[in-house]
């Protein structure tokens, strides 16, 4: 039985596609070999490409914001995705209701989560 829950796939390990990924995670959104392993993936597991994210592993144990943008902007959009698909069951279920209570957009529902993550710290690091 399909219900038609959204997938989303994590492509790891980008800096093995390339070695200026490697050197320079900044480059990631920039990289023709990315972009080819996302198009790959979206092929094979039949979603769209804006449906596959680019991560990188940590190799240590040290934090670092260049590789921790790149998680949390897919989990954001793991959210949007998951609260859209919610919605989209509650809006289905109740059509006979008053149109006047629509819930509230995934980007509204998830606000305070990005104000607590704080993007602001990560600002101009892909531009």
């Amino acid at each position: 039985m399909n219900i038609g829950v959204p997938v989303m796939v994590l492509l790891t390990k980008i800096d093995k596609l390339c070695e200026r990924i490697d050197t320079d995670i900044t480059f990631c959104y920039k990289s023709e070999a990315l972009m080819k392993a996302v198009y790959k993936a979206a092929q094979l597991f039949k979603v769209p490409e804006s449906y596959v994210f680019p991560v990188q592993n940590y190799t240590e144990c040290e934090m670092n914001p260049k590789i921790d943008i790149l998680t949390l902007l897919a989990l954001q959009h793991m959210i949007y995705i998951g609260t859209d698909f919610l919605h989209s069951i509650e809006l289905s279920d109740d059509k006979d209701e008053n149109k006047d209570n629509l819930p509230k957009t995934a980007e509204a529902e998830t606000q305070d989560l990005v104000d607590f993550i704080n993007f602001n710290e990560f600002k101009g690091i892909f531009l």
